[in-house]
């Protein structure tokens, strides 16, 4: 149950980042429209012209456009325009402008502008050498019009493939491969033209077509012949595109009706968890009868050791001011020391000594009072003393810091002792615990399974899911503290609101050293911070009692500076323990075996 709780808090933790950095997520870019103009030369020179429309949310400076360095085939004449404005070929990188550099086996051409908020288009113009094979019987154009190297979705994509000289009317046997979506049809006199609404990242769409060879009389035969074959393997992708839209179809009219009952569904099971929530609530839920005052507790109430306090205040959370309290606790106890210490000379010139703030045992101390100590303070002693400083005489921030790693694997026992310990004050109502348990425990099973029904019966299930979501945080809210727990809260959370907004500069008479030092010690436990303390500090040092912060031993070229000092101790020892402590027709699928026509993005 520990860990459903910690993974409840997780999860709400991940869920208020998200919300907190969703504004880091509005620079994006995607292509907007795709259109590709292919014109088929009689020496077997494909010029291609791409318009990239990019819609951009943010500011880009620069999109790139990548082609494989291979044997097959060549990329050659790159011409980048806008508006018809050509740009210009150099590597200044200033707007309007493009450079070429290879990078390993590809050839990026990268394309410089400014642009924010806004859609461009950009024409890429180059020539094919390659992708056009002549064979005794037929020509073959075997092109990859969109590669899968594209990591972004491409939408409202459409192509025309233009023939070198005009053909008839059923001319060229042609199959589109890469998307069952895809439609193609010949316009007339050989011009092929392809539409496609949009194409997921890293999926192609590639053109095979056969044309006759007195088209390309500048391209040399090869032996052998190839529309045969072609016609074959067309034929198989065929049939088996059929099949896949027979089965696709089968599978929308299965979704259809799953989502109809899950839209049937939503509402009932939405109030059923509700209902849940609500019975779950009252039955378990008491809250102490205790007046609501908004009485101010000037003094101290009840002693309490400061680690119990801090996680009475923080609602049973434990903080790494909890054990630094305790430190401060047990030093005022004159179980330890806290002393400030020289470790090295200054770093350049006009800088202070470097020092270390070291926790020394007082052994004498400690067997006599051993018996009085709770479970928590003797395990945070044995483990800083016996195990890391290995019987030394002290152990400093320094050496915690090197040795955080097993600080990490301490701090979860060191916590479990702490609850423990606290359990006993019965600050808390167990009926009220079982029920913040069962809460959890049934909205993560709920949770669960309707994350699994959204999948299944479709988004209407997420109304009684993000309900189960609020159940899983109502839960928490079950658990109700006894009429004790209750009073020893206000208290302590009162004197916190009353110690923050105390100036400590117009005292009538000085604080005595009991109170100064217990409001410093439970202003950690309570995290008060760090404009409490320079209040606190400023008014012991104005009244001239540094001496009562006995068990706090300061190097001796920082006595002048009090307040300062104690500051930085506290700032020092804060974050090394925080520190410490601490995802002809339709398309074909198949092919892909057509020339690479690359990738790119923006940036």
């Amino acid at each position: 149950m520990i860990k459903l709780i910690s993974l409840t808090r997780a999860l709400l933790v991940a869920l208020l980042i998200v919300l907190l950095h969703a504004g880091t997520l509005a620079r994006s870019f995607e292509m907007s429209r795709l259109h590709v103009n292919i014109n088929l030369q009689e020496d077997g020179v494909m010029q291609v012209e791409e318009q990239r429309e990019f819609t951009f949310r943010g500011t880009f400076s620069e999109v790139y456009r990548t082609f494989p360095i291979n044997e097959i085939a060549t990329y050659k004449n790159f011409r980048i325009l806008e508006d018809g404005e050509p740009y210009l070929n150099n590597t200044s990188k200033q707007p309007g402008t493009f450079f070429i550099e290879e990078k390993g086996n590809t050839k990026e051409v990268r394309i410089f502008f400014d642009a924010t908020n806004t859609t461009r288009t950009f024409t890429i113009g180059f020539d094919v050498m390659g992708a056009i094979q002549k064979y005794e019987d037929a020509a073959l154009v075997y092109y990859q019009i969109i590669s899968d190297e594209w990591s972004q979705p491409i939408h409202n994509i459409t192509a025309t493939i233009n023939p070198p000289v005009a053909l008839e009317d059923d001319e060229p046997a042609h199959w589109v491969h890469g998307s069952l979506d895809a439609v193609s049809q010949l316009k007339g006199q050989g011009v092929v033209a392809i539409e496609l609404e949009s194409l997921p990242a890293h999926r192609y769409l590639e053109i095979r077509a056969l044309y006759p060879t007195g088209a390309f009389p500048g391209v040399p035969p090869l032996m052998g012949q190839i529309a045969e074959e072609v016609f074959a393997e067309a034929s198989r992708l065929v049939e088996e595109a059929n099949e896949m839209r027979r089965k696709a179809l089968e599978k929308e009219q299965r979704r259809k009706e799953r989502y109809a009952i899950g839209r049937s569904l939503a509402l009932p099971l939405t109030m059923i968890v509700l209902g849940i929530w609500i019975f779950i609530y009252r039955r378990f839920t008491t809250k102490p009868n205790v007046e609501n005052r908004e009485e101010v507790y000037k003094q101290l109430p009840e002693k309490e050791k400061p680690a119990l306090v801090s996680y009475l205040v923080f609602q049973r959370q434990i903080i790494p001011n909890a054990m630094i309290a305790t430190l401060f606790h047990l030093a005022y106890r004159k179980v330890i020391t806290v002393k400030e210490e020289p470790i090295g000379p200054p770093r350049g010139p006009g800088k202070k000594e470097r020092t270390d703030v070291v926790f020394q045992l007082n052994h004498e101390e400690f067997r006599l009072q051993k018996d009085s100590l709770a479970e928590f303070e003797q395990m945070l002693l044995n483990f800083l003393f016996f195990e890391l400083a290995g019987g030394q005489m002290g152990i400093g921030l320094k050496t915690l810091y090197r040795k955080k790693d097993k600080m990490r694997i301490f701090y979860p026992k060191w916590s479990k002792a702490l609850k423990e310990e606290a359990d006993k004050k019965q600050w808390y109502n167990k009926e009220s615990e079982k029920g913040r348990n069962t809460g959890l425990l049934v909205s993560f099973i709920l949770m669960v399974i309707f994350a699994i029904g959204t999948a299944i019966y479709g988004p209407y299930i997420l109304f009684p899911l993000f309900m189960s979501l609020f159940f899983l945080i109502g839960s928490l809210f079950i658990l109700q503290r006894t009429e004790k727990g209750e009073i020893a809260f206000r208290q302590w959370k009162n004197l916190r609101k009353h110690l923050k907004k105390r100036p400590f500069t117009n005292e009538e008479k000085p604080l005595d050293s009991s109170t100064i030092n217990e409001f410093l010690i439970y202003g950690v436990a309570m995290a008060l911070g760090r404009k409490f303390y320079r209040k606190l500090f400023a008014h012991v040092d104005q009244t001239g009692n540094q001496g009562y912060i006995f068990w706090m031993l300061f190097h001796g070229s920082h006595r002048h500076d009090f307040a300062r000092t104690m500051e930085r101790v506290i700032s020092s020892t804060s974050t090394t323990m925080s520190s410490t402590t601490g995802t002809g027709g339709g398309g074909t699928m198949g092919g892909g075996g057509g020339v690479s026509s690359g990738g790119g993005g923006a940036r």
